[in-house]
């Protein structure tokens, strides 16, 4: 008697972080990418009438930092691309302050995303974990700029707002309000002529001027000493970052005007809380 061919079944069971309609379609999702069926509430059947054929099959199925990755089969693509379609018209017709537009968003980011692995190396540890440190601001960054685009850099995009805000400032019932939005249109030339001083510009007012008859793509390049596009020589900031560093700024300011008394101490401890 021949002994019975004993196989592994190795089993994997992910629960999403998402809840409510997001998971469900989340599901949904990912029995399109497989050609499973989705059992349950929210599936046409229980588990317990489960068959054969409700499975799916993938190429490959990697879970690991608490990420799902998926490698479809080449005869599900199709179906996918048409659900890419279909999610990208809606979010085109979804306005900016609805709801399903984050949910539209990351489902359209889970279907035609993708997943890479960067090893780093170094001949000892120091200088590994320098490369590791600078890998990961510099994944910060791509992904900043991937959600909110880049604009000029070096100062170059706030430069180019002032003459927005003050033409906002115009318009602006209330006194204080006015005068806020004069005083940070003056604020945002500081960046730029920082670096104008630093770079040993001689005259750095009449390179304010030019830049800001240039319009929005002009940028000064320290590298070259001169006024350059933005676009094309690639001196640029993500969007979200400069906004960022635009509200911490206004938040300080507003803080010392608010501010009676302000208790600096001599060895402050550092924090990431406020």
């Amino acid at each position: 008697m021949q002994p019975a061919d004993k196989r592994k079944l190795i089993i994997l069971a992910v629960k999403p972080k998402a809840v409510g309609d997001e998971r469900r379609f989340a599901l949904q999702d990912l029995a399109a990418m497989t050609g499973a069926a989705v059992l349950g509430e929210i599936g046409a059947r229980t588990a317990r009438t489960a068959r054969a054929e409700d499975l799916g099959i993938a190429q490959r199925v990697e879970f690991a930092d608490r990420n799902l990755v998926v490698t479809m089969e080449g005869e599900r693509r199709s179906v996918i691309q048409q659900q890419i379609v279909d999610l990208s018209n809606r979010l085109a017709h979804t306005p900016y302050d609805d709801d399903e537009r984050p949910i539209l968003t990351r489902r359209l980011a889970a279907l035609t995303g993708g997943i890479g692995v960067l090893k780093i190396g170094a001949y000892h540890q120091p200088a590994r974990d320098l490369r590791r440190a600078q890998a990961e601001r510099a994944w910060k960054v791509l992904s900043a700029v991937q959600r909110g685009g880049v604009v000029a850099g070096g100062g170059g995009a706030l430069l180019h707002c002032q003459s927005a805000l003050l033409a906002a400032a115009v318009h602006e019932p209330e006194a204080d309000c006015e005068l806020g939005m004069r005083v940070l249109a003056q604020a945002l030339l500081a960046p730029q002529r920082q670096i104008l001083t630093n770079a040993g510009v001689t005259a750095p007012a009449v390179y304010l001027q030019r830049l800001v008859e240039m319009g929005a793509p002009a940028a000064y390049d320290v590298a070259s000493a001169a006024i350059v596009d933005a676009q094309r020589s690639g001196l640029l900031d993500a969007t979200d970052v400069v906004a960022a560093v635009l509200q911490a700024a206004v938040s300080g300011a507003i803080m010392m005007l608010s501010t009676d008394a302000i208790v600096y101490h001599r060895k402050p401890q550092q924090s990431f809380t406020p």
